[in-house]
């Protein structure tokens, strides 16, 4: 996991998200990374959604690539739980918490 501190929130971003990000063309990286700090600086910018059937779940639109992650307003953390692409995130999301 990676921990970057942004505007006294740390963003925790899961192994597996790390990964599908790495594996992403520079310029997408670039793109994902810039919304990550959005949502510590800038939410009303963003396509947010919270994801139903999930108790604290939201997801970021970004073209056809997902982020999907829980913030955590106690210990002042956003989760990064999974990154992937439109058409398998939410079946890996079923897999993962269902």
């Amino acid at each position: 996991m990676i921990n970057n501190r942004l505007c006294g929130y740390s963003i925790v971003i899961e192994k597996r998200a790390q990964k599908f990000l790495e594996s992403l063309d520079e310029a997408t990286q670039t793109q994902i990374i810039n919304k990550l700090k959005m949502l510590v600086t800038q939410t009303h910018c963003l396509d947010i959604k919270k994801l139903k059937g999930y108790n604290n779940l939201f997801r970021v639109k970004i073209d056809n690539v997902r982020i999907v992650y829980e913030p955590m307003h106690k210990i002042i953390t956003i989760y990064v739980i999974y990154i992937g692409f439109r058409k398998s995130v939410y079946e890996e999301l079923k897999r993962l918490y269902k």
